[in-house]
């Protein structure tokens, strides 16, 4: 009954005096419910979702669309200020913001008109995006929409699309700016605004117009940023590469061959060309060329397995290490019953 689709509208508290009800199961409500936690019956209520869009409203040109809206600053003594700020949604550049101590709706008349001044593009009436706030929707603004000016869309309304290009703009002024100072005064918030709105607006590029400035974006003069970046980028790769080359451990004379190096001859492959920055040159993937006198003797067991046919690979290398080895050394292995460490030499990295 807890998994069956028949009861999925009754809950769990009802099922059990239901099945008791119908003759079917005589058990308390919270032995069903601890049933159902230790054997981890799901009840089959998937509920379908509408739809919402991924993308939001996009304009194709400079103040098509605008997004209107106000937020509220709390001061440290408790008091409040207003912010009243317009976004272009092609740009994402802040052409009018204000920085009241009152609420009142006519700041909201004063933000769009000195937008409207600031307009570069005169054709077409923009369309203002806002919420259903008293700020928005008043006798005030319902005249300006009347004049021609501009027309109103609600958002989540008369739109399926919400007003969230502004108020991502609110986070981002609050918590990447106004929250990190001392806000006292309407004065002081007026002054931090008026800072980050020509920082967002002038140097700060946008991550989705890859590296553009709203200005650069809302004026049209930013087309050869993109250019600039990419041939900066290519010559800063390259001069890191050669940097990386060229680098040595200061110990090692760099106009040296290395083991490695001479491996590599003749292969068209210079090792130095693919080590990470700060490895001396001449080490291969962090492997420099070993010595006989920093590997491990092999022991008799080790010559043993060479001579039977048995010998593994290290026991190869280890012969072949002491083999080219000094007299002394070979006359130490051979009498070894164990492995025995070589004296280390200094390596010249």
């Amino acid at each position: 009954m807890v998994t069956s689709p028949d009861f999925r509208h009754v809950p769990t508290g009802t099922l059990a005096i239901l099945a008791q009800r119908l003759r079917r199961v005589f058990a308390s409500p919270t032995t069903w419910r601890r049933l159902v936690r230790e054997r981890g019956w799901r009840r089959p209520r998937l509920r379908a979702h509408p739809s919402k869009p991924k993308v939001g409203i996009r304009a194709e040109r400079p103040n098509e669309i605008w997004h209107i809206d106000t937020t509220i600053i709390r001061h440290v003594d408790g008091t409040k200020a207003y912010v009243h700020a317009i976004i272009d949604n092609f740009s994402r550049r802040i052409p009018s913001s204000r920085v009241a101590g009152i609420f009142n709706p006519a700041n909201t008349i004063a933000v769009l008109l000195d937008a409207s001044r600031a307009s570069t593009t005169g054709a077409e009436q923009p369309t203002g995006v806002a919420d259903g706030g008293v700020e928005n929707v008043n006798w005030n603004v319902d005249e300006l929409i009347h004049s021609g000016l501009l027309r109103r869309v609600l958002a989540m309304t008369e739109l399926k699309f919400s007003n969230s290009m502004i108020e991502a703009w609110w986070r981002t002024l609050k918590h990447n700016w106004l929250f990190l100072n001392t806000l006292d005064s309407v004065e002081t918030v007026r002054k931090h605004v008026a800072f980050y709105v020509a920082e967002h607006n002038e140097r700060l590029p946008q991550s989705a117009f890859r590296g553009q400035t709203p200005d650069e974006m809302y004026f049209g003069n930013g087309d050869g940023v993109q250019a600039e970046l990419d041939a900066a980028k290519k010559a800063a790769r390259q001069n890191r590469l050669s940097s990386n080359r060229a680098s040595s451990c200061g110990r090692c004379d760099p106009t040296e061959k290395s083991a490695a190096a001479w491996r590599f001859e003749g292969t068209g492959r210079d090792p130095r060309t693919w080590l990470p920055p700060g490895r001396c040159p001449r080490d291969v993937h962090g492997q420099r060329p070993v010595s006989a006198f920093e590997r491990p003797a092999p022991t008799t067991a080790a010559y043993a397995r060479i001579l039977s046919g048995r010998g593994d690979r290290a026991a190869v290398d280890a012969v072949s290490v002491v083999e080219n080895s000094s007299p002394k050394v070979q006359n130490v292995v051979a009498g070894s019953s164990a492995s025995v460490p070589l004296r280390a030499r200094r390596h010249k990295c």
